[in-house]
């Protein structure tokens, strides 16, 4: 119940104005998110979160939500660098370096994720560790680390650095 407020002997609601009420309606809004689980919307170009429109004005479809969160990760995938004679005999040199003297390297790779239009699309790993073991029929090398291990393909090495 509302408590009442008295001023000159009238009884006055308390006013909600202003900053309060934006407040009031923000709390309302957000218990509903909660138990309503409403779907995210879209400000401009990138994904929104909830935080970021307290209000929801721009409400969109699950599916819509999911085809653009699709898109967005399309956009943040690569293709695999070319590299030259030059870097390649280095990085063999450090690979072999590595796996004779027990030196550790970053080893950055390039992890395909798919395929579109015949080209082969997929993202930066990366991984610190010494090269174990070289095996050359299956052109693989086993970097270690303290804890875990990686089987790195040759052909989609991208950069070694040493530590």
């Amino acid at each position: 119940m509302v408590e009442k407020k008295h001023v000159n002997g009238e009884a006055l609601l308390p006013a909600i104005t202003g900053r309060r009420a934006f407040f009031i309606c923000m709390i309302e809004y957000c218990s509903h998110i909660i138990q309503t689980n409403v779907p995210i919307f879209v400000r401009g170009d990138k994904m929104a979160g909830r935080i970021e429109d307290p209000l929801g004005m721009k409400f969109i479809l699950p599916e819509h939500a999911q085809a653009l969160n699709e898109l967005a990760y399309e956009k943040l995938l690569i293709t695999q660098p070319l590299l030259d004679d030059q870097e390649l005999l280095e990085m063999a040199r450090m690979i072999e370096e590595s796996r004779i003297d027990d030196f550790a390297l970053i080893v950055t790779w390039f992890e395909p994720e798919k395929t579109a239009d015949k080209v082969v699309l997929g993202r930066e790993e990366k991984a610190w560790g010494w090269v174990q073991q070289i095996d050359m029929n299956r052109k693989q090398i086993k970097l270690v680390n303290d804890d875990d291990f990686w089987w790195i393909f040759f052909n989609r090495l991208m950069r070694i650095e040493r530590v």
